[in-house]
């Protein structure tokens, strides 16, 4: 799981490509096995809007609460909603740096 999310988050020079990947072995792990915490893990990470990540997020919490992983995925989604959000709403000259 946690080289999912290294990956991820690389900076891949084809970003959609490399997004349509995670995004299909993501898919193909909760196929086949939706009550496996990181293949909720992995859908929460890559579906969109943070609505629906929330919940497969939520159900990898549900199916093991002792997995920290899932409680980190939350808050960095959390987070970069959050980022994005301030991005949209504040000029860059005034936005407030998040620090991690």
């Amino acid at each position: 799981m946690r080289a999912l999310q290294i990956e991820m988050f690389q900076g891949q020079q084809d970003e959609a490509s490399h997004r349509e990947r995670m995004r299909g072995a993501a898919e193909r792990a909760y196929a086949l096995d939706p009550d496996l915490g990181p293949a909720n893990i992995a859908m929460g990470l890559v579906v969109t809007p943070l609505v629906q990540s929330l919940q497969y997020l939520r159900r990898a919490v549900e199916i093991d609460p002792s997995n920290g992983d899932a409680y980190q995925a939350i808050a960095d989604q959390i987070q970069d909603f959050e980022s994005r959000r301030v991005a949209r709403a504040v000029p860059s000259s005034r936005r407030p740096s998040i620090r991690t």
